[in-house]
């Protein structure tokens, strides 16, 4: 079936070194407004807090019509947001990247007086501390590419935030500099089109940076390259000759009206929460809808569709744990043998969950099952969830009948005990606790990922690998509204 295509054009503003880069964005966002079209433009903080006394009223005005995102304060002076973050705890690299990063947000709002819609990591520098603070702030959305996290080349929700991200074959770009670059952009693009078009509609991200039009080289690389901080004034990259920069602006040109052109709809970032709504953060759920939505569930633990759109795992959990625990009138009567569980004791609707983190750190999984009786999985959970500066969150282990006990493996057996129940209307008395998987761990990079030229040599983040696994429990598709 046709469906809509939205293309998402997003350009890292962020040379703050190169004079000509500043015209060169406000010279795109000029061509976009000229079509009609629309752009995000997420800029670095230092753009515009340079000591050079140059006039960039003409860059804010053209930039400020239309959507902006922040792309941190300094971006690739060390350390980059992976970098300071790497070393922390959850909680402290949160607290570290709110610190450094909030200062530089406001004084864009200040300049720019329009709210900021997006958050893109600058070059490789990802970390999973910042989304919560994306929340705090009120931006709804992480917009970027890269290897880090992805989820079947489709938007995705992410601790709270929509993010476009990991898009594989539906990202794409044209090359500037080659002189076959605009058919091939041009092929590249309509393939996508199509391939969207016919199976329901989508979206397609496409990145540049505008210096790109204007140097040969890029400006971070010259100046901060494998963990260099250099002292006094910043180098300037090599500038491309003016009749170069007309050429590849009048290919760009080109490629933008033959995107226009095809019928696809451009989008800012401040469109997707409208395009890509999650309509469970505001519904009631049934404990029917929840057990018919999990029927399939043994060991292996994830999000999961209903008719309201996709749960994530730490949404499940916070369903099982606040509403069918110990406080749950069925299993209460199940367990002490009095009258037989009735599913119409569970047919009233639960308030909607609302977004829940994932644990802060890793319990050690279960080396074999473990039968227990049915009151310690029951007892194991508190009536609350683990409360937190940035809302509920789950425990990062369940104490049952003295054994430390993982989350999922929890989660797992308290879904097949209610799945028990349900089938045969009482519930068992005894239960199996056995190792469980969160299969949207997968979906985090464990390597690879950590190649930017910025980047000291041999740099690694494998904490912000866990700690981004771990926080993968929230981790769940969005869906494009029909």
């Amino acid at each position: 079936m046709a469906g809509p295509v939205y293309v998402c054009f997003w350009f890292d503003t962020e040379d703050y070194v190169t004079p000509a880069a500043d015209d060169a964005a406000q010279r795109l966002a000029e061509m976009f407004t000229r079509h009609h079209a629309k752009a995000t433009f997420k800029v670095v903080t230092q753009k515009v807090m340079r000591f050079d006394d140059r006039d960039l009223s003409g860059f804010i005005g053209a930039l400020a019509r239309h959507d902006l995102g922040f792309h941190t304060s300094s971006h690739s002076r060390h350390p980059t947001v992976t970098e300071y973050c790497e070393p922390l705890g959850w909680d402290e690299g949160i607290a570290a990247f709110r610190e450094r990063e909030s200062y530089g947000l406001e004084h864009l709002r200040h300049v720019f007086r329009r709210p900021f819609s997006t958050y893109g990591q600058p070059g490789g520098a990802w970390a999973p501390h910042v989304f919560p603070v994306l929340r705090e702030w009120g931006i709804p959305t992480y917009v970027d590419e890269g290897g880090h996290i992805g989820l079947n080349e489709q938007p995705f929700w992410y601790q709270g935030v929509l993010n476009v991200f990991g898009m594989g074959r539906n990202f794409t770009r044209m090359d500037l500099r080659r002189p076959e670059g605009l058919a091939e952009g041009q092929a590249r693009f309509d393939a996508i089109y199509e391939r969207l078009r016919s199976s329901g509609g989508g979206l397609i991200s496409i990145c540049f940076h505008p210096c790109e039009w204007v140097t040969e080289e890029f400006w971070d690389a010259v100046n901060f390259a494998r963990g260099q901080n250099p002292a006094g004034r910043l180098r300037r990259p090599r500038r491309t000759p003016k009749r170069e920069v007309e050429r590849r602006f009048g290919v760009f040109e080109k490629y933008l009206e033959h995107i226009l052109a095809t019928g696809a709809q451009t989008i800012a970032c401040a469109d997707l929460p409208r395009l890509y709504p999650d309509e469970t953060r505001t519904r009631y759920f049934s404990l029917e809808e929840v057990l018919e939505a999990t029927k399939d569930w043994d060991t292996e633990i994830g999000p999961v569709r209903t008719d309201a759109g996709w749960l994530s795992a730490a949404e499940l959990f916070a369903f099982v744990a606040t509403h069918h625990s110990p406080h749950s009138r069925a299993w209460r009567s199940s367990v002490r043998g009095q009258p037989r569980w009735d599913p119409a004791d569970e047919e009233q609707t639960y308030e909607p969950i609302g977004h829940i983190q994932g644990p802060s750190r890793r319990a050690a999984a279960l080396t074999r099952p473990i039968e227990l009786p049915l009151l310690s999985l029951m007892n194991a959970i508190p009536r609350e969830l683990l409360a937190s500066p940035y809302g509920p969150r789950m425990p990062s282990a369940l104490l049952v009948d003295g054994h430390i006990v993982p989350p999922a493996d929890w989660l797992s057996a308290a879904i097949r005990v209610l799945q028990h129940t349900r089938r045969r209307g009482r519930a068992p008395r005894s239960v199996e606790l056995r190792p469980a998987k969160l299969v949207t761990e997968d979906c985090v990079a464990d390597s690879g990922v950590w190649d930017w030229i910025i980047f000291p040599e041999g740099f690694t983040a494998p904490n912000c690998v866990e700690l981004a696994k771990l926080q993968a429990w929230t981790l769940k598709p969005a869906v494009l509204a029909s």
